[in-house]
């Protein structure tokens, strides 16, 4: 005990620089992995133009949205990925 009354910190033991734990960056969190697809999802998993797929959902060939929000498609992440391997719709 100190003559304020505080115990003084254990030598061993250093106290912690705030300098020191602004350095230190934080582990990054994992990624959530989106239940919807929008446009941008979907063209960067396929690599096909939207209007190509737009057609395409006009003709049956691609899996269609499951949601709209206004005038914006979204579509099942599985769905999409059947398809691009080859799977029927």
């Amino acid at each position: 005990m100190t003559r304020l009354g505080v115990r003084a910190a254990p030598a061993d033991l250093t106290p912690l620089r705030l300098a020191d734990a602004i350095d230190q960056p934080e582990a990054p969190s994992p990624a959530v992995e989106r239940l919807l697809w929008g446009w941008p999802e979907v063209l960067a998993a396929t690599g096909i133009p939207r209007r190509t797929l737009e057609r395409e959902i006009a003709a049956g060939r691609f899996p269609k949205p499951i949601r709209r929000v206004g005038r914006r498609p979204f579509f099942r992440p599985a769905d999409i990925i059947r398809w691009s391997e080859g799977g029927r719709l």
